[in-house]
């Protein structure tokens, strides 16, 4: 293979330092050029030490300077800083507005540490491959609602939208992320409605996406979620590939969720959790778990893990996990009949007692939403929760 030249690699590097969001795919390949250069110099006993200053160790000397523009850390204090400071610990930053301002297409990872609670009250964009935000100790980080008039009438919250890889809002354990109640769709299209809700949004309103973007949330005492309000939700618009919003939540040592009426953790999302508590009050019964309007998946194959302890409620299982695969069909159905189709999950636990839970999908007639059932082989007598974690795998 031919070594190339010094016209190729200061051909790279213009294309390097042209488009920040190419880096991680560039900067590699320059270092690759870099390097097999030098090795053509040496090992052809063309070292002359003035070509060899000027062309190889120029570039690599200055490659360091422009690559530490990948990443970047700056401080915000919303009670004390201002937007004028340079965003060090010692001079923070009043607003993630800057932040964004200062870091949007111009950095792959950004990390921003909040200093003291936060309130969100203005909607921000990022645009940046990856987003970390850390909270401090026994601060909350809140985000405000706001009066919302376009495709439909009513309230919603201010939001941080996102396009890039990663976002990841990490607290400490005794850091809370609180949604304020909103007082919801008043009137107009309640799918716009549904967009605008999520206060974490992965993509720009209208812009196609390229990526599945994963929102994580982790080391959190308390996720709130007031009434109305949505935590994640997709760009409004679609994705250049399959028409749909592509993203994925996780959530890691989260200690507690809270949520109001009508609320949504992550509506739509590939990968994500759904809560429900349920009375089992009769073991051949039933019991709704939810329908389309709650859970909000779209149409295809979901991998389901089902988390169930119901020894606080009667019952005898302790720390159960649970697993399935099903079907879902995302839109409204036309069938002329109920038609129902059973799983049973496969099940571990610290303590089962020969327990089992089914579950089955309710394929409705006539409009009515999607539906899913559970149904626990023992009798209980309080309501116990359920929390799913499901990832689509198609």
């Amino acid at each position: 293979m031919a070594a190339p030249t010094y016209a190729q690699i200061m051909a790279e590097l213009a294309d390097w330092e042209a488009n920040p969001n190419k880096r991680y795919i560039t900067g590699p390949r320059l270092i690759s050029l870099m390097k097999q250069y030098l090795n053509h110099l040496t090992n052809n006993g063309a070292y002359d030490p003035g070509t060899f200053m000027q062309q190889v160790v120029g570039v690599i000397g200055d490659f360091p300077n422009r690559f530490s523009s990948l990443s970047t850390t700056l401080y915000v204090n919303q009670a004390t800083g201002n937007d004028n400071n340079t965003g060090t610990a010692a001079a923070p930053l009043k607003s993630l507005t800057r932040v964004s301002q200062i870091v949007n297409e111009k950095f792959q990872r950004v990390t921003v540490f909040v200093i003291g609670n936060y309130t969100l009250s203005e909607n921000v964009g990022f645009n940046v491959e990856e987003l970390y935000i850390q909270m401090q100790a026994n601060c909350s980080f809140t985000f405000a609602k706001r009066v919302y008039q376009g495709g439909f009438v009513g309230e919603t919250n201010f939001c941080v939208m996102f396009i890039g890889r990663s976002i990841c809002l990490a607290g400490t354990g005794s850091s809370n992320i609180i949604v304020e109640n909103n007082a919801g769709y008043s009137s107009g299209d309640l799918y716009t409605w549904k967009d605008n809700q999520g206060v974490i949004k992965a993509g720009y309103n209208n812009r196609l996406s390229f990526y599945e973007t994963t929102v994580v949330f982790c080391v959190f005492n308390t996720i709130q979620i007031g009434n109305n309000a949505s935590l994640v939700t997709g760009m409004k618009g679609l994705n250049y590939l399959d028409e749909k919003p592509r993203f994925t939540v996780d959530f890691q040592y989260i200690n507690s969720y809270q949520q109001g009426t009508n609320s949504f953790i992550n509506p739509f999302a590939r990968r994500g959790i759904f809560r429900k508590s349920i009375l089992f009050n009769n073991s051949a019964a039933w019991k709704t778990v939810a329908d389309q309007t709650e859970l909000n998946l779209e149409t295809g194959t979901y991998a389901l893990r089902l988390l169930l302890s119901t020894s606080g409620n009667g019952g005898s299982i302790f720390a159960g996990v649970f697993s399935g695969v099903f079907s879902w069909y995302g839109d409204v159905a036309g069938d002329s009949n109920s038609t129902p189709a059973e799983i049973t999950l496969h099940s571990m636990a610290h303590n089962l007692n020969s327990k089992t839970i089914r579950l089955r999908t309710i394929n409705t007639p006539n409009g009515v939403p999607q539906r899913i059932e559970a149904l626990l082989n023992e009798t209980l007598s309080s309501a116990c929760l359920l929390q799913f974690s499901f990832t689509k795998l198609d």
